[in-house]
């Protein structure tokens, strides 16, 4: 009779922590946001730097294969720098650093040689005034398609 007892009790004690594990692997897909191509992405990446909401955008980001941690980008110390370094850009774009400075706009998607990544080229026109050039700046960064939609890639190593 004990050991039906204690093999009922183990049995029950698995299949509650199979259903912890589910459940917890439920909310981490379930707050994952995809963007549904890569130009849309570039305002609302924008809008969310803007407003510092980098809780929001963090739920943009794959992080597998990546040695970047959720509570580094939820924090905001992977997007933003607090100290204005020695040279800098007039327009502020120190202050931003993944995965583009506010300002800059869609421009292109290269594919990359890992199936479903690409390089989403941003770029930014800043007018001098009358009679002189006005000054183009390029950027980059990385985005992985799925069923799902799309989603901002931390860094190179993460499609390696």
């Amino acid at each position: 009779m004990n050991y039906a007892i204690c093999f009922y009790s183990l049995l029950l004690l698995f299949l509650y922590g199979c259903t912890m594990t589910q459940d917890k692997n439920h909310k981490e897909v379930s707050t994952a946001r995809y963007f549904t191509s890569p130009d849309e992405a570039v305002p609302i990446i924008t809008d969310l730097l803007k407003n510092e909401d980098f809780k929001t955008l963090s739920a943009y980001y794959d992080l597998s294969g990546s040695k970047v941690k959720q509570a580094d980008l939820e924090s905001g110390e992977f997007f933003i720098r607090r100290e204005k370094p020695a040279v800098s850009h007039p327009a502020g774009f120190w202050k931003y650093k993944h995965p583009f400075a506010p300002g800059f706009k869609y421009n292109s998607l290269q594919p990359t040689d890992r199936k479903g990544v690409y390089l989403v080229q941003v770029v930014v026109v800043i007018d001098q005034g009358e009679g002189t050039p006005s000054q183009v700046g390029t950027s980059g960064f990385y985005m992985i398609q799925s069923a799902r939609g799309w989603q901002v890639l931390p860094d190179r190593y993460s499609i390696e």
